[in-house]
């Protein structure tokens, strides 16, 4: 029983987190996302929600892991994983053709990641 209650923990709870993580990076390697229809500052608003999502389901993720001390600190730990991907994800693109690595972007990213961890940790969400 513990086999599959640990495989459904890993459906339920980490695949939507890594699947969201792969389309961030697939939609940052594109040189132009959306065909460039979206443009500054737009891109902040797209910014900030991309990482809200994000925030949602990192928090989800580690709230829901079978080790304690993750339960225990995963407002925390959810936090710091998601700002640093949100920074692996600005150093990633400066190195795709036609796109370029931002400040203000990783400024919404770590913004929709506080905004979206304050409401999901005061049950808004």
């Amino acid at each position: 029983m513990y086999r599959k209650e640990m495989i459904h923990i890993f459906f339920f709870y980490w695949v939507p987190l890594l699947c969201y993580m792969i389309l961030i990076f697939y939609l940052s390697h594109q040189s132009k996302p959306f065909g460039g229809l979206i443009v500054e500052p737009a891109d902040k608003v797209l910014h900030f929600i991309e990482f809200f999502v994000f925030s949602f389901l990192a928090l989800r993720a580690f709230q829901g892991s079978s080790l304690s001390i993750i339960r225990k600190h995963f407002l925390f730990i959810s936090i710091i994983f998601s700002i640093f991907y949100a920074f692996s994800d600005e150093f990633h693109q400066a190195f795709v053709y036609n796109r370029r690595s931002s400040v203000l972007d990783f400024c919404a990213d770590s913004l929709g990641v506080l905004v979206g961890s304050y409401l999901f940790r005061n049950n808004v969400l």
